[in-house]
């Protein structure tokens, strides 16, 4: 049986994180913690009309191009 790694990140961290964000005036749209325990907070309105970056447009474009029709 293998060794539990130590959590490198706590809630407490997290917490604090998102309050500091929240005390800046921003929206929080997710977080995300990384193997490291670096955490990343997104902010701002999650609209989900509008593609996260250029690979989600270009899939959404292939889609919509590809489409079968049922």
């Amino acid at each position: 049986m293998m060794p539990r790694n130590a959590m490198k990140f706590t809630q407490a961290a997290i917490e604090r994180a998102a309050k500091g964000v929240k005390r800046a005036g921003l929206d929080i749209r997710r977080v995300e913690v990384d193997q490291s325990g670096k955490i990343v907070i997104f902010t701002g309105a999650d609209d989900a009309s509008q593609p996260a970056d250029d690979a989600d447009a270009a899939l959404e474009q292939w889609q919509a191009k590809n489409a079968r029709s049922t």
